[in-house]
């Protein structure tokens, strides 16, 4: 059974075992698709480049973020609040949450500059940030 290896250029290493018909199957084969497959030998298009573009956080209407932002802009915030303070107002507003999620958002709403925090007795108060 006769034996063939084919080097292409495009760096293909092809080893065929069969017979004599086989083998000069599959080199023809390769040979009318390799025209098509070879990269160098495509035509690049010209012209402009899409620029991918960040589609738009929409701000949320509801959430814990959006009740404690509808606080500040009530001025709850003008005096210093503890986060017990803070969840019996949003008792009040009929808005119900564990206090483990409020500390996660108050310090996202201090690392975006929102508020500050103001350590007093070795308790966090948040305030305004003016």
């Amino acid at each position: 059974m006769p034996k063939a290896e084919i080097k292409v250029p495009n760096g293909t290493h092809i080893i065929v075992n069969g017979s004599v018909e086989d083998i000069s199957k599959i080199i023809s084969m390769y040979s009318q698709k390799s025209d098509s497959l070879d990269i160098s030998k495509r035509k690049k298009k010209k012209g402009k480049k899409a620029k991918s573009v960040a589609p738009k956080k929409r701000e949320s209407k509801s959430g814990l973020i959006f009740y404690v932002r509808e606080l500040k802009q009530e001025n709850f915030f003008k005096s210093e609040k503890n986060l017990k303070d803070i969840l019996q107002a949003l008792k009040e507003k009929g808005q119900l949450y564990p206090l483990a999620s409020l500390g996660k958002t108050m310090i996202t709403l201090v690392r975006k500059r929102e508020l500050r925090r103001i350590k007093k007795d070795n308790k966090w108060h948040y305030v305004h940030r003016e």
